[in-house]
């Protein structure tokens, strides 16, 4: 039986019906692609904002205020080596807090954090707790004959210190530490 379609027309037609299915597979691909693209970025965001609200957890906190506290009278040399009970505790809590800021430091290089958002907001208080801790992590380093302590926390801190102070910024800025009360 002779089809009622000419024989031409019936291969145009499946040149046609393959190429629509080759398109589809392509902007198909694309879409996948820009929704993983998009997904990560809200990803490392996310990550940023998860290390913040870590930040302002209690442990962070009182190990804060005790790095604050030594940080003002420079008395470092009883954490290097304690030689009391509250300076043991004092020297766990400072570590404790400078890994805290190591950690967040090596997620940002390692791109699994949102650089930019954490810059926005806790950008001037990891420059100020480096700047604090510079002399303390130096006799860290010389105590233990390694210069890679808190490499990642200084690179990044001597990054950000030249950070210009957008308007946008100091409103971040101001109302985390209204949140906070830094």
């Amino acid at each position: 039986m002779d089809s009622p379609i000419p024989s031409d027309v019936n291969g145009l037609s499946n040149l046609m019906v393959a190429g629509a299915i080759v398109v589809s597979a392509v902007l198909a691909s694309i879409v996948a692609l820009l929704a993983i693209a998009h997904n990560r970025r809200i990803s490392r965001k996310k990550s940023a904002y998860d290390i913040i609200i870590r930040t302002m957890s209690h442990d962070i906190r009182r190990a804060e205020t005790v790095f604050l506290k030594r940080s003002e009278r420079r008395k470092w040399t009883g954490i290097i080596k304690p030689t009391n009970a509250k300076d043991r505790r004092d020297k766990q809590d400072i570590i404790y807090y400078l890994n805290h800021y190591e950690f967040m430091c090596v997620a940002i290089q390692q791109n699994i954090v949102d650089e930019s958002v954490l810059k926005d907001i806790i950008g001037d208080k990891m420059v100020k707790t480096y700047s604090s801790g510079r002399a303390l992590i130096s006799q860290i380093r010389d105590e233990d004959g390694d210069d890679e302590f808190y490499e990642h926390f200084e690179r990044v801190a001597r990054r950000w210190r030249d950070y210009p102070k957008g308007k946008r910024r100091g409103i971040l800025r101001t109302l985390f530490g209204e949140v906070i009360k830094t």
